[in-house]
């Protein structure tokens, strides 16, 4: 999975990015396959690259240099009630101190997942065939200007905002809580 941003307008002194990306499976818990953390069935499943393949994001420029440090960390369930929800947190730090990025489409990282735990390749993870979606839900730039505002990054980039796997969980489906409409109206009073 690769993703890429916009900037509309010219940002000066970057020296990051932290992006929220949020997983929702067709299965009423989340399988063992999706447990990429520390201690999961899964664990070192998912890694992440800063190096734009060529025919991904093709016309991005890649603002990270070529010795950027990422890092993936993912969350099942979080605090979140919904099953079958995981959050993963993607940060990238560039080699150099800051930098600007002017209007334009940037490479962000590319998010690899391995098979290599599941049960349909011989592994001890099952869950990796059930259907799943992964979505882009919001990344922040980082600067070092302590007077700037936070650059948010939401909705589709150059391709889309989701990735589907298999079938069930469509993309654009974003689960829900399940209340009435008395509870609804109970909030903003």
């Amino acid at each position: 999975m690769f993703a890429c941003f916009q900037v509309t307008t010219t940002l000066d002194s970057v020296v990051g990015l932290d992006a929220d990306l949020r997983l929702a499976v067709d299965d009423p818990s989340l399988p063992d396959w999706w447990y990429f953390g520390t201690g999961g069935c899964n664990e070192g499943g998912v890694s992440i690259s800063l190096v734009p393949s060529p025919s991904l994001c093709v016309g991005a420029t890649n603002p990270w240099g070529t010795e950027a440090v990422g890092g993936v960390s993912y969350l099942p369930k979080g605090q979140n009630p919904s099953p079958g929800i995981g959050f993963f947190a993607v940060a990238t730090v560039p080699t150099q101190t800051s930098f600007t990025l002017n209007p334009g489409n940037y490479f962000a990282f590319e998010l690899n997942f391995f098979s290599d735990n599941a049960a349909q390749s011989g592994g001890a993870c099952a869950g990796c065939g059930i259907g799943a979606v992964l979505w882009w839900k919001s990344a922040v730039l980082a600067t070092l200007r302590a007077d700037a505002p936070q650059y948010l990054i939401a909705g589709p980039g150059l391709v889309g905002d989701c990735l589907q796997w298999g079938s069930g969980v469509p993309c654009g489906v974003v689960p829900t809580r399940n209340r009435t409409w008395g509870q609804l109206k109970s909030l903003y009073r």
